[in-house]
């Protein structure tokens, strides 16, 4: 068993974070699970951008974020930084190869996760999930998993003349 953080802005872990993404199958390969997308919210000042995988076996789970300080007083004589994590603006979350959709697995994965966020001072987590690959499935036990909106599919085919002709397109140029 094998649970690590990457940081997106480490070229050596940016490396091993995209071996980790290739070995997944292509159809779960998205551009919002990449360090690189990760890393512009943290250019952008927002946090570090981080990546935790945990492999056993051949089941690989993976879970982009970022964390951020946040200001709390819980006692003037607690001196500790706190910080809180969510998956950067898009469709991100949790991200498992076919094996990897192992429940038993994705149970040590979260609890390895746990682990870290507890020694890291982590206090909270919102994650956005990807619509199209279902990745809620994948989520730990204790989420509490709210619908915020719909996500539509649309064909780009017709795109260029419909943005001119269609009346639903002209709210949305």
């Amino acid at each position: 068993m094998e649970f690590k953080i990457l940081a997106a802005n480490n070229i050596n872990d940016c490396r091993e974070w995209k071996k980790i993404l290739d070995k997944l199958p292509v159809e779960r390969q998205d551009v919002f699970f990449h360090p690189e997308y990760v890393n512009a919210y943290e250019k952008e000042g927002r946090g570090d951008a981080l990546c935790a995988f945990f492999i056993h076996n051949q089941m690989i789970w993976i879970y982009p974020f970022i964390k951020s300080k946040i200001s709390i007083q819980l006692c003037p004589s607690i001196t500790d930084c706190y910080y809180d994590i969510q998956s950067p603006y898009g469709y991100s979350g949790p991200l498992v190869n076919k094996e990897g959709e192992n429940v038993d697995f994705l149970k040590l994965a979260w609890i390895e996760f746990a682990k870290w966020c507890y020694s890291s001072n982590i206090i909270s987590n919102f994650c956005r999930f990807h619509p199209f690959l279902n990745n809620h499935e994948w989520a730990e036990d204790n989420m509490k998993i709210t619908l915020n909106r719909e996500t539509i599919a649309m064909d780009l085919i017709a795109y260029n003349d419909a943005v001119w002709q269609s009346s639903y397109y002209l709210n949305h140029r």
